[in-house]
């Protein structure tokens, strides 16, 4: 039954080629359920090998399920389960012979389901005794087979001897940097990376050193320098979240099972301080800014004594802002004059998966991913020579500020209705309430609608983003009050001074002054922070 058998011609150890050879008999169905192997003694002779070698490629085999070895009966060919799937799954999923290496055992529904539908047939396994054992620091040989199997036919390379299985990612890379460094080595890594890396950096001695990065992650140029300038003797790379809407279908579902998890208090965790954060988004394909509240507009006209066409009502206004370098919540606005009338605008923003060209809002609504805030710095002394060129804004609209924290809708709760969020929008000025508008009021566009416009005549890629506006509300059908006269504020310093204009010939609020501190922040009804807080002082840019 093993006449004429021929070992691969590979770089594999010889035990590897044979139990490769018999497994793939097995198979084919040359050796059926219930075939006696010969004695290890004549396989070796037959093909020029030691036995040590015979038995550890049988070894394999007997872990793998293929062989089994009883007294008196010698190696035979085991009977398989034709339930079990193939492959090694490290947790539930809908596909076979995938390991997910991104996060330690989430503590889900489906994970605790499975674990109690084991736990019956686990007396049963092969292995029951031995997980009762001490293991050796590599772990059992039988799960670093199966481990290895694994990177053999996703890599067409595995041996088991040179796996070492790790009690989660931060063991396993705890491990790996106390293999390959030293003492004071360095260590590259995304300028914005996984927070680990750098505890595990502190307590192993290393430098840390950030690398710039692009939407794309580590820019290659960067690298290249840090190598030629540090010589790194590591250099650790983490998913950016442009990756994950690339693929948000199949990276949503991990990403909410570590969310459980971290909620439940089911994996190792730290702090996350809001304060230290970037945009979720530190730049983006696209950010479009539509006028989705009406009444805003409205008032800028009134104030300037035009006419307000009637199609503002009926067709959305948007234009496409500079996405390239956005500033961090918590980074100063740095402008070079006062005089070009510096002001705030406190919004809501999306962030949609891919868009189709057409889109109509149901398809619209479905691609909206996460929700965030926005301050969408506006120089309003620049804004009015701009539009009167009819060629939109530029200049007027430097770098925006998006939130720390962007999160799913369905975070939201029944604040958000598919097409906006209904909750108070917190706009303080130099520590003091300026604006309290509930952004789900008079928004006569919702995103949805936003959103399919913005794809009338071109698709949008994912990770665009798509703003509200500045959220205005009406009093009793007309303009806004003061927070401190009982009103709901303002969410930009333009609509207090329309307001001024209107009912008194002239503005009196001035614009923002170097030194001024702008926060803008929403709460839910428990008065939790959301998305954390953008605040920003307002600074003179020296060049």
């Amino acid at each position: 039954m093993l006449q004429d058998l021929r070992l691969p011609d590979d770089e594999s150890p010889v035990y590897r080629r044979l139990a490769d050879a018999i497994a793939e008999r097995i198979a084919a169905g040359t050796l059926a359920v219930g075939d006696r192997l010969p004695p290890q003694r004549e396989i070796a002779r037959a093909l020029g090998i030691n036995v040590t070698t015979v038995t550890r490629a049988l070894s394999t085999l007997q872990e793998q399920g293929l062989l089994e070895a009883r007294p008196g009966r010698g190696t035979t060919v085991a009977a398989r389960d034709v339930g079990e799937k193939p492959g090694f799954v490290s947790s539930p999923s809908d596909q076979s012979g995938i390991i997910d290496l991104s996060v330690n055992r989430p503590a889900t529904t489906a994970y605790l389901d499975a674990v109690a539908a084991l736990l019956p047939r686990l007396p049963k396994d092969r292995h029951y005794a031995a997980l009762q054992d001490y293991h050796p620091p590599e772990g059992p040989l039988w799960a670093r087979v199966a481990v290895a199997d694994w990177f053999k036919s996703v890599a067409g390379d595995g041996d088991p001897g040179r796996v070492v299985l790790a009690a989660g990612a931060q063991h396993g890379l705890d491990g790996v940097l106390g293999a390959v460094t030293r003492q004071g080595e360095v260590v590259l890594a995304d300028e914005v990376t996984y927070q680990g890396i750098n505890a595990l950096c502190r307590v192993h001695g290393l430098d840390l050193r950030g690398v710039a990065m692009d939407r794309a992650g580590m820019r290659p140029d960067a690298f290249e320098g840090a190598c030629a300038h540090l010589r790194p003797r590591a250099v650790f790379l983490v998913p950016t979240l442009q990756a994950a809407l690339d693929d948000w279908r199949r990276i949503s579902p991990h990403l909410a099972a570590m969310a459980e998890s971290l909620e439940n208090n089911a994996v190792p965790s730290a702090r996350f301080h809001e304060h230290d954060a970037h945009s979720p988004l530190p730049r983006a394909y696209q950010w479009a800014d539509g006028s989705a509240y009406v009444n805003h507009v409205e008032l800028v006209r009134k104030a300037r004594g035009a006419e307000m066409p009637a199609s503002f009502w009926t067709d959305p206004l948007i234009y496409q802002g500079g996405s390239d370098s956005f500033i961090p919540p918590r980074d100063p606005i740095r402008m070079a004059d006062e005089a070009f009338g510096i002001d705030m605008e406190a919004e809501v923003a999306v962030i949609v998966d891919d868009v189709p060209m057409g889109a109509g809002p149901d398809q619209a609504r479905d691609a909206i991913r996460l929700v965030m805030l926005v301050n969408d710095v506006t120089l309003r002394a620049i804004t009015g020579p701009e539009l009167a060129k009819g060629f939109g804004f530029f200049q007027s609209k430097p770098s925006s500020a998006f939130s720390p924290v962007a999160v799913t809708p369905d975070e939201l709760g029944d604040a958000w209705d598919g097409g906006k969020v209904s909750l108070p929008l917190l706009a303080d000025l130099n520590g003091k309430p300026f604006g309290r508008a509930d952004a789900g009021v008079d928004m006569i566009f919702d995103f949805p609608a936003l959103i399919a416009h913005a794809a009338r005549t071109r698709p949008l890629a994912a990770g665009a983003i798509i703003g509200s506006g500045t959220v205005s509300n009406k009093l009793d059908g007309g303009p806004g009050k003061p927070v401190s006269a009982g009103g709901a504020g303002y969410s930009c310093i333009a609509e207090l001074r329309m307001i001024e204009t209107i009912e008194r010939g002239e503005p009196k609020t001035p614009f923002l002054h170097f030194g001024d501190t702008v926060r803008i922040e929403m709460k839910d009804k428990a008065g939790h922070s959301i998305f954390g807080a953008i605040e920003q002082k307002v600074e003179k840019y020296a060049g």
